[in-house]
């Protein structure tokens, strides 16, 4: 699914977000305004361990303009979707097609001062674009750092006093905004209140993945001294530095790392550039791993890194919520789990087949193999978050002929089939509260008519944005929830 991730760290995120105060863009109806300016921020942009010479810094924040038409189909607003330029032109002296930016030195410092005011509680990055980071100008070296929820003064001048724009930043800011993002200026989520809580809490998690300061991965969080897959983020910034520290986007590493980290992992939209890429991935870990992980070049310049090639780049970092409470071991023995990233992160099954990015025929493709003929007694599946987060436009009809067809081989398999409605998507709620729905009782109505077992999990996942890490991917709570939503369907 989009957000691949996560990081889910119970309370440790669990921020608010709200509307209010002033920026210079959009405000959350998309009208032009100005604010107050704020005070310096200023920090490096480093390929690698270089810096990078005359990159265009940006100061972008997620757009919660109301991008989605009021009494109409579900059409989104163009204005919606691109992220807001917190800088001014009349002040920076530079702008493009992106924003204002300011320009890092010979050294890769860059400084922001006076230049820009946020919107109190709205979510903020830097990226960086272009430069020379020492083999010549390379278009395609785009970086990230998430500055996250801007400061009620509507500044960063004592939160952020310094950042480390590089390709470890970059990771942590692609795996935390994904769910939100199309590409690394297309950052947004509408203004309502869970939409505005989903974000939030996603951007947090860039803040347990890296120092903002340093441009370092972390190995435990910052709070709840949770483990990092340190190793794992290493080695994805040393695949971006591959392409950042080449001589350029016609090279062969960016051709690599760009043609196989497309909008839709191995087809699509091909990235400009690195930042672009890293969200990619992070949409789609388990796309081309193996031509990705062949980008890592050796030494690497952050370490420690992987030492073999993994079999996806999802970021397993989960707080293991509460023991199984309601699902006896003696049921979850003999069930197998079918699913996406949803079932992958869910600590309670046993037998976990969740594959994070999965559709609903990815998932059909496998079945045979990874359930059939393997012993188990049940299957529970949980597909078609993808079909609709991911598929544009989303095309519940195969999602649910691949449903049916697993089912109908389980059943074949002499297998009990338990189906299961999505959980709600709480990231942009005028569009989903559309199509979950009805993707839900088509799951339904077909489980009535063949007679199999149903767990509702919509239904007590609904207007609760605290069961969510980023609005779609449940924290321990929401998994306790669902738990609990089997068990009174599953008793025997």
């Amino acid at each position: 699914m989009r957000q691949v991730l996560l990081v889910v760290i119970g309370g440790l995120v669990l921020l608010t977000g709200c509307a209010g105060g002033s920026i210079s863009g959009l405000n959350q109806m998309g009208v032009a305004q100005s604010g107050l300016s704020g005070v310096r921020l200023a920090g490096t942009v480093r390929g690698g361990q270089q810096p990078i010479v005359g990159a265009h810094v940006y100061l972008l924040e997620a757009n919660t303009a109301i991008t989605f038409v009021p009494g109409s189909s579900a059409v989104p607003v163009v204005n919606g979707q691109d992220s807001v330029s917190l800088l001014s032109q009349a002040q920076t002296g530079t702008a493009d097609s992106v924003g204002a930016y300011v320009t890092s030195d010979s050294n890769g410092n860059f400084s922001v001062t006076g230049d820009y005011s946020c919107m109190p509680n709205g979510q903020v990055y830097l990226y960086a674009l272009g430069g020379n980071p020492g083999s010549g100008a390379n278009s395609a070296a785009g970086l990230m750092a998430v500055l996250g929820n801007c400061p009620g003064t509507g500044n960063f001048s004592s939160a952020v006093p310094y950042v480390v724009v590089n390709e470890v930043s970059t990771v942590a800011a692609a795996y935390a905004m994904a769910a939100f993002a199309t590409d690394a200026t297309g950052v947004w989520s509408t203004g309502t209140l869970l939409a505005q809580t989903g974000i939030t809490n996603a951007f947090a998690n860039a803040a347990n993945l890296a120092d903002l300061s340093t441009g370092a991965a972390l190995t435990t969080t910052p709070v709840g001294n949770l483990t990092v897959p340190q190793a794992e983020i290493n080695t994805l910034a040393n695949i971006l530095a591959a392409c950042v520290n080449s001589t350029g986007a016609g090279s062969s590493a960016c051709s690599v790392l760009l043609n196989n980290a497309q909008s839709g992992g191995s087809s699509g939209t091909v990235p400009s550039d690195t930042a672009t890429a890293a969200i990619n991935i992070a949409n789609h870990p388990g796309s081309n791993v193996a031509s990705l992980y062949a980008l890592a070049s050796a030494p690497p310049p952050f370490s420690p890194s992987l030492t073999s090639q993994p079999s996806n780049f999802t970021m397993p970092l989960v707080a293991p919520p509460s023991p199984p409470t309601y699902f006896p071991n003696a049921l979850n023995s003999t069930t197998v789990f079918m699913g996406d990233s949803i079932t992958q992160w869910w600590n309670l099954p046993i037998n976990n087949q969740g594959i994070s990015g999965q559709t609903a025929a990815e998932m059909q493709a496998r079945f045979a193999t990874d359930v059939i003929g393997l012993g188990y007694q049940r299957v529970v599946i949980l597909a078609g978050t993808n079909d609709i987060w991911n598929i544009d436009p989303p095309d519940q009809a195969v999602a649910l002929a691949a449903i049916e067809s697993m089912a109908q081989a389980a059943t074949n398999a002499g297998m009990e089939v338990v189906l299961c409605t999505l959980p709600a998507n709480l990231t942009n709620p005028p569009f989903y509260a559309q199509l979950y729905p009805a993707f839900n009782q088509s799951i339904i109505d077909y489980a009535a008519a063949n007679g199999y077992p149903l767990v509702d999990y919509y239904t007590p996942t609904l207007d609760h944005p605290e069961y969510y890490i980023d609005g779609i991917h449940p924290n321990a709570t929401g998994y306790a929830v669902m738990e609990a939503a089997l068990s009174a369907v599953v008793t025997q």
